[in-house]
């Protein structure tokens, strides 16, 4: 990024996210950052919405998770 080998860059997770210190990448101006945000838009609610009723539907209805969906296995007896 410094180079200009890259345009620039949105990153929503950082090193220094909430811990209180400024990251580097802060300082460029081909950089932006934001605080674990970049999700919170209408659209992607929404769409975690749904795929959230598909693995509960899923799990009701076959007894299995969609992959990548972590359970414990005591939550399938």
């Amino acid at each position: 990024l410094e180079a200009g080998r890259l345009a620039g860059a949105g990153l929503d997770v950082h090193v220094h996210e909430n811990d209180g210190q400024v990251s580097p990448l802060a300082q460029l101006p081909n950089v932006t950052l934001t605080p674990h945000l970049g999700a919170s838009t209408l659209d992607s609610q929404r769409e975690i919405g749904r795929e959230v009723v598909r693995v509960i539907d899923a799990f009701h209805t076959e007894r299995r998770a969609p992959a990548p969906t972590v359970l414990s296995p005591a939550t399938l007896r």
